[in-house]
């Protein structure tokens, strides 16, 4: 395959991500967890640079993920090697950290 990296893997993350985060989200809270546990879903995008992956998360994750922020005690994803912990009881937490390695 020819193309230009990382351009057209931020387009595709940008174009498909929103929706499948919000599937994630939607499945999710159909099984009907307890209030008490976080949920972390698995952004299984291209890993792209660190800066664009802070961008792209602040373009959509929030939206994207609202449907279970009164579902879950927490809401995070993991992208790479960045944790986006989203949401914390219902309100805004909006912090993006590179994950531990261990």
């Amino acid at each position: 395959m020819n193309h230009s990296y990382p351009e057209e893997e931020e387009a595709l993350c940008r174009k498909y991500g929103p929706d499948a985060l919000k599937t994630a989200c939607a499945k999710k809270v159909r099984k009907g967890y307890s209030r008490d546990v976080g949920l972390v879903i698995y952004f299984n995008f291209f890993v792209i640079f660190d800066d664009a992956q802070k961008q792209i998360a602040g373009e959509f994750f929030l939206d994207s993920t609202e449907a279970a922020r009164n579902h879950f005690r927490d809401v995070f994803v993991l992208w790479g090697s960045n944790v986006c912990w989203l949401w914390q009881s219902g309100k805004v937490r909006n912090t993006i950290r590179r994950a531990p390695v261990s």
